[in-house]
């Protein structure tokens, strides 16, 4: 994992004004999502690189920033800085294991709420992208967006257009890649009742990570 400490603790900080989220004439309060990112499948940097500028694209639009980290740093890692939530790529033997246990095959990933975890089948996202001829960064980063919506929303249900449909892979140009403005406003609502207070924040160094309510 050392390898990879500079890579996953890189920010990404871009502001886009896209259709799903503020718009231009709306105050853009910005809310900060932590990662912690563990990567049991070696995914490639280039392949990471670009799915890390997509998601951040995705939750740009919705006045979200995303911090990667990697989790070798520890979990007190950047902890202050916002949400703390968790994402692992499982290797191709985990994800045999799931689906051994009764995980769809066509599944690219699942979510956690209650324990703010997030798994990506990057195996499976690349062979999907590879059938689709989608870039393999660019896909693995909106799955990455996929399930951290539900994280944030509480294991939300799909929807029948963007970002949070079943078969998002099916729109290679990313235009429907985005959240609903419903669901951008639930993003926030959730972020804003996880905020810390300024005396919570001065205080967050002496915790193991930022508390979320």
């Amino acid at each position: 994992m050392e390898k990879r400490n500079c890579k996953l603790a890189a920010v990404v900080a871009s502001t886009l004004a896209l259709s799903g989220g503020l718009s231009n004439a709306e105050e853009r309060p910005t809310f900060t999502v932590v990662l912690h990112v563990t990567d049991f499948a070696d995914v490639d940097d280039g392949d990471f690189g670009r799915a890390r500028t997509e998601a951040q694209r995705i939750f740009d639009d919705a006045a979200i920033r995303l911090v990667f980290v990697d989790i070798a740093n520890g979990p007190r890692a950047r902890a202050c800085e916002g949400l703390n939530l968790f994402v692992s790529f499982l290797s191709p033997y985990l994800i045999q294991q799931r689906t051994r246990q009764g995980m769809g095959k066509s599944v690219l990933g699942s979510a956690s709420p209650s324990t703010g975890h997030a798994f990506i089948y990057s195996e499976r996202v690349r062979d999907l992208a590879l059938r689709r001829r989608i870039d393999k960064g660019v896909l693995l980063g909106r799955v990455i967006a996929h399930e951290l919506g539900h994280l944030l929303m509480g294991g939300h249900d799909h929807s029948r257009t963007g970002l949070m449909t079943v078969g998002m892979e099916t729109d290679p140009s990313g235009l429907q890649a985005l959240f609903s403005s419903r669901e951008a406003r639930a993003l926030r609502a959730r972020l804003e009742s996880t905020r810390m207070s300024p005396q919570e924040r001065s205080e967050c160094g002496t915790a193991s990570v930022a508390r979320d309510r």
